[in-house]
């Protein structure tokens, strides 16, 4: 984590920003969940299990981390979709899925009534 999401002030080694004096450990270690999610993901699409590498992109995505962690997640799920030649238009939410295998359930279905990262817009 390059800045305290609170003050905008450099952070160092640290997880307590020494500006404000959050503590950002709770969000560090989001962070790296996400990152060996996403690690994980990519070798599972290396590997050719799509499905697999979708469930796990989805779920660091709704770590909701950063930036960057929704952007590898949709390339990851994009590319996922791809190989299973469920390919949503560039641009666009893929629609509701339920019972197919490349797509995970989402929302109340999956029992999360969270709001999902948007990933495609």
């Amino acid at each position: 984590m390059a800045r305290c999401p609170v003050c905008r002030a450099r952070m160092g080694e640290s997880p307590v920003c020494r500006r404000c004096g959050c503590d950002l450990t709770l969000a560090s270690t989001c962070r790296r969940r996400a990152e060996r999610l996403l690690q994980s993901g990519l070798r599972r699409l290396l590997q050719g299990d799509s499905r697999q590498a979708v469930l796990l992109a989805t779920e660091a995505a709704s770590l909701d981390c950063d930036e960057t962690v929704r952007k590898i997640a949709a390339f990851i799920l994009r590319c996922g979709r791809e190989a299973s030649g469920h390919s949503a238009p560039q641009g666009t939410a893929p629609k509701s899925a339920e019972g197919n295998p490349s797509h995970p359930p989402s929302g109340e279905a999956a029992g999360n009534v969270t709001e999902k990262p948007r990933l495609w817009g």
